[in-house]
């Protein structure tokens, strides 16, 4: 079944001559019924990727920690949606909820939303909160969700999936114009896919006159996908209220202060928790990018909603207090292997040389008063509209 995925993305190839970086993702990741994450289990030991909530409970404890303290900003509405983009096995809401289960007013106020295409990982989510005795509706997509309550949004390791748009900066030596090319993939006369270019016009997205300043060679990603999704989150929690939580590996840098060499493809393929050639066996590993959080911040701020950060994720867990979790845990068991689990879990999830400053966090919310526990010292960004 998966090499239908690639199969059909030649048949493309073969009629429009290619394929851009973009729907060539769309096909692999989300958009057909046998595509990566429709069909296959990508997380855990025996997946192709572990995400933070599966490296340890502390993630989602720290996590329910800051969903409480923005439901008492909300002033402790009797109900409110709790949803999670692309949940995975439903671990950090079950630990969110178990860490929670003790503040029984914001136990019966919640209801979660699951944003889900995979029916095997409904099933395991299912299964995974089924205890708490929560309801639980799933949609396949952001412009699915129906919620007229003040809302609670997480994203963790949700926007990276997205597909992106590649362009790569050329400048004529001789006359000095600008031109952007769009990546596609095409096929080679040895049968084999290949990337290459094709002229784009710079007219078809605002954000590459923003990046005059790229080096020649230089590669631009810009997800549209990646718009829309915060677009469509921001405009949720304007009617409804709320706040959200995005944390994910990327960057945050504006146009003018970015650098040459930070216009390079980040687009990466990931099976079984090594690096893979990216134009093989597509629809069998996980394509991910970085995420560009200052152009999320940046439209979230144009719907009118309050964007906060970005900081590391080192720095939001101390801030929401995962060393004193660490340590509580210890005292809880004093079994030496444990404790030497737990510290492997805490510097993996925090430490700069894993995950602790790759991944960042942002906080948006409906409103300049609502302040988001561990950005306090992270003020409000406000951006010209684009």
């Amino acid at each position: 079944m998966l090499m239908e995925i690639e199969q059909h993305i030649r048949q493309i190839i073969r009629s429009e001559n290619n394929i851009t970086v973009e729907n060539l993702m769309s096909i692999v990741m989300e958009s057909r019924y046998n595509s990566y994450y429709r069909i296959q289990q990508p997380l855990g030991k025996a997946g192709d990727f572990i995400t933070a909530p599966e490296i340890s409970q502390m993630f989602g404890e720290m996590i329910g920690i800051w969903c409480i303290d923005l439901w008492h900003k909300l002033n402790c509405p009797q109900k409110i949606d709790l949803i999670e983009l692309g949940p995975g096995n439903g671990t950090l809401l079950h630990d969110i909820l178990n860490a929670t289960r003790h503040i029984k007013k914001f136990s019966t106020a919640i209801s979660l939303i699951l944003v889900e295409i995979n029916c095997t990982l409904k099933k395991i989510q299912r299964d995974t909160l089924l205890s708490f005795n929560v309801p639980i509706k799933w949609v396949k997509s952001v412009n699915h969700i129906v919620s007229s309550y003040p809302t609670i949004i997480l994203a963790n390791e949700f926007f990276d999936a997205l597909p992106i748009k590649q362009y790569i900066k050329k400048i004529n030596q001789q006359s000095g114009q600008i031109n952007w090319l769009e990546r596609v993939v095409k096929i080679d006369n040895n049968n084999k896919l290949y990337f290459d270019t094709i002229d784009a016009d710079i007219n078809e997205n605002k954000f590459l006159k923003l990046h005059n300043n790229a080096p020649n060679g230089g590669v631009l990603e810009i997800s549209p996908a990646q718009h829309q999704t915060i677009q469509a989150v921001s405009n949720l929690l304007k009617k409804n209220g709320g706040g959200g939580l995005i944390i994910d590996y990327g960057y945050d840098i504006s146009p003018e202060q970015r650098k040459n060499y930070q216009y390079n493809s980040s687009l990466q393929a990931v099976k079984h928790h090594q690096y893979h050639p990216l134009l093989e066996n597509l629809g069998c590993a996980d394509l991910s990018a970085h995420v560009d959080f200052w152009s999320l911040k940046n439209i979230a701020v144009a719907e009118g909603i309050v964007s906060f950060g970005s900081i590391s994720q080192n720095v939001l867990l101390h801030k929401l207090g995962i060393k004193t979790r660490l340590n509580m845990l210890k005292q809880i068991n004093s079994d030496e292997n444990l404790a030497s689990k737990l510290d492997l879990q805490y510097n993996r999830l925090t430490s700069v040389r894993a995950m602790g400053e790759l991944f960042k966090a942002i906080a948006i919310t409906s409103a300049p008063s609502i302040i988001p526990l561990g950005f306090y010292n992270s003020n409000y960004n406000s951006f010209k509209r684009l």
